[in-house]
């Protein structure tokens, strides 16, 4: 777990990833019947065109492949062209599939329109929302690929993680296989494959998805991220009732993180306060300015600084598809190292007091700033928070 460990580096060369052995993919098959109905598979089946695997898939890293898991269906990320059921040929119109009305049709891709299932998720000025304007300026920020054909649905535009932002926890969580709950259209997961031997990715679009494996193949890390299309709750669940009856032995199957970014609320979002005045809190020392050239304050009346309790805070409660209290308590399931990604004014008492947190437990809050404006919040726990085992550096800490 620890940063700059050595086999971690030789595990990251391509030389020695074109040697490494097959693995077999961190959850059976067989468990998809226990989370996902029959009537939902048929239906997701349709939109992948899925065909029919074996209970058990094994998977090289340099040739990914179609493979069944529990909570949903994996999305394939072979390269393009090999094969003509290829998930994304490049300048090919997919078959047509029926929508979920059953009657009106969609094509799967059409790279010259730039949609998917009819979805636009390729933009330029020509057809960009009015909404998403102050979003198409800070593009290459989201990925400095962006030229080279990223994709985003209209959601993608205002919640996936800026790529620096999203690289800096990448190297905070380094592990040997990381999940990420709400993977969106893969800006976390991309750099997670940087620095992480592999890692899971969900999410319940099949749009986003598809966006996701496409800008993963964009930054040459799609052999290195198994993309499952299903909700990360159920599939995290089933984990962990076989993790809690000792049936995951294996490291290779074994979770070592979870990042957690859930649905904030929108492009609105911050909206969602807290009207609550909270417990009183002692008045805080003036901190001295961040920048002193520029006025930012970092104190307790900046609105860019997390809140610290009370009334104008992000409360845990405004996330999706669970309250914050409640995703955290099952990753916690699954493994102790956990980091979540969240709005800057969130609750940071609700953090600090999130049930079962040990007695001595630290709680470790990383501000992420772009230019003088703190953008969100990453709180880590486990061995990814200065003070509980990991590395020295980072941001505050909050003993409980």
């Amino acid at each position: 777990m620890r940063r700059g460990q050595r086999h971690n580096a030789i595990t990251n060369s391509p030389v020695v990833r074109s040697f490494i052995r097959p693995v077999l993919s961190s959850v059976p098959a067989a468990t998809a019947a226990a989370t996902t109905s029959a009537a939902r598979q048929e239906t997701l089946n349709k939109y992948l065109g899925e065909v029919a695997q074996p209970d058990e898939q094994w998977l090289i890293p340099t040739q990914p492949s179609l493979v069944a898991a529990a909570g949903g269906a994996v999305v394939g990320v072979e390269d393009e062209g090999k094969r003509p059921e290829s998930s994304d040929v490049k300048g090919k119109k997919r078959a047509r599939v029926d929508e979920l009305d059953g009657e009106a049709h969609a094509v799967e891709y059409d790279a010259a329109a730039g949609t998917r299932f009819g979805v636009q998720v390729r933009y330029s000025e020509d057809n960009l929302p009015l909404e998403l304007d102050k979003y198409w300026a800070q593009r290459y920020r989201l990925f400095s690929l962006f030229d080279d054909g990223c994709e985003m649905d209209r959601e993608g535009w205002y919640s996936v993680t800026p790529e620096n932002v999203a690289a800096q926890i990448a190297e905070r969580c380094r592990s040997g296989t990381i999940v990420d709950a709400f993977c969106g259209v893969g800006g976390n997961a991309i750099q997670f494959a940087f620095t992480c031997e592999r890692v899971i990715a969900l999410d319940t679009s099949p749009v986003r998805l598809a966006c996701a494996a496409h800008n993963a193949r964009v930054y040459g890390v799609a052999d290195r991220i198994t993309f499952i299309l299903g909700d990360w709750v159920a599939w995290a669940r089933a984990y962990a009732e076989r993790l809690e009856r000792g049936e995951v032995t294996s490291d290779e199957d074994r979770v070592e993180c979870v990042f957690l970014s859930p649905p904030w609320g929108g492009i609105d979002y911050q909206t969602t306060l807290s009207t609550t005045a909270g417990p009183v809190q002692p008045p805080a020392k003036k901190k001295k300015r961040r920048r002193q050239s520029s006025g930012v304050d970092g104190g307790e009346d900046d609105p860019a600084a997390p809140a610290r309790g009370g009334a104008g805070a992000y409360p845990l409660s405004a996330l999706a598809p669970l309250h914050g209290a409640d995703l955290f308590a099952l990753a916690r399931r699954m493994t102790p190292n956990v980091a979540m990604f969240l709005p800057r004014n969130v609750d940071l008492l609700e953090l600090a007091t999130l049930p079962g947190l040990g007695e001595t437990e630290k709680v470790e809050v990383e501000e992420s700033w772009m230019g003088w404006k703190c953008k969100a919040v990453t709180a880590y726990f486990g061995e990814l928070a200065v003070g509980n085992g990991y590395v020295d550096g980072g941001a505050d800490d909050l003993d409980r």
